[in-house]
């Protein structure tokens, strides 16, 4: 019986050969599926990009563009009485996003007025329309209009 013994413990000196097989075959086919995955995940679309904060006010973004705007030039709209110059209008549907953009006559600045806010004493924005706005005051409605671009007077005698 002892004779078996040392035969079974010498005949298996292919057992690390075997194992060393088996963890090879292993590594492989962990290699293979890593570079599988690595394919796969290079076909996937990319992740998008983060949700940027859009303004869903773009009144207020006007509102601080027209604030930083500055004039210097003469005066580009008609005048009226308490000498304001329309200068612009953002017409709207929905009243309270209209909105006028208004310059005193000599005054580089510009002000950004909302349907119902005092102008000046006792003079209110009523609505704004394209191209013009209606002030209701004391002494009635009155209407603004933007200035019409000057025609050039058509020469009598051309050139030819």
């Amino acid at each position: 019986m002892p004779a078996t013994l040392v035969s079974r413990l010498v005949a298996r000196p292919d057992l690390p050969l075997r194992l060393a097989g088996r963890a090879a075959t292993l590594a492989v086919a962990a290699a293979g599926c890593w570079l599988l995955a690595d394919l796969a995940w290079g076909l996937l679309p990319p992740t998008p990009a983060p949700a940027v904060a859009v303004e869903r006010r773009p009144v207020a973004v006007t509102e601080t563009f027209a604030q930083r705007l500055q004039f210097a030039g003469g005066a580009t709209a008609a005048a009226t009485p308490g000498n304001l110059l329309l200068v612009g209008t953002a017409a709207s549907g929905d009243p309270a996003q209209a909105r006028a953009l208004l310059r005193r006559e000599g005054d580089s600045r510009l002000l950004v007025a909302a349907v119902g806010d005092e102008i000046m004493p006792g003079l209110r924005l009523q609505r704004v329309e394209r191209g013009q706005v209606i002030l209701a005051g004391s002494a009635g409605e009155q209407r603004l209009s933007l200035p019409q671009a000057a025609q050039p007077n058509p020469d009598p005698h051309p050139d030819d």
